[in-house]
């Protein structure tokens, strides 16, 4: 496991869920959170990770827990988090 530290800066509706995405603070890299699961973050998954289930605010930073990265083809931004809590600082 490892952790970077992203700022949000998107949290769009996609298939019943939440696409959401930054830049690595430290790296400059964009970032899209994957899911532990086979499908987009839900109302549920983003209570138990930031405490509301519309997400992270944009603009909010985060230290963020990976397990692995999981990139695709088409998206090889996409590490997997481990579905523990997202961290957040100012």
């Amino acid at each position: 496991m490892y952790t970077r530290n992203i700022a949000i800066l998107a949290n769009s509706k996609k298939f019943h869920g939440h696409c959401i995405a930054g830049k690595d603070l430290n790296t400059g890299e964009w970032i899209r959170l994957i899911n532990n699961k086979p499908e987009p973050f839900t109302g549920s998954d983003l209570l138990f990770l930031c405490n509301r289930e519309s997400g992270p605010d944009l603009l909010e930073c985060y230290t963020v827990p990976f397990t692995e990265k999981c990139p695709e083809y088409y998206q090889p931004e996409n590490p997997g988090t481990n579905g523990s809590f997202l961290i957040s600082f100012r």
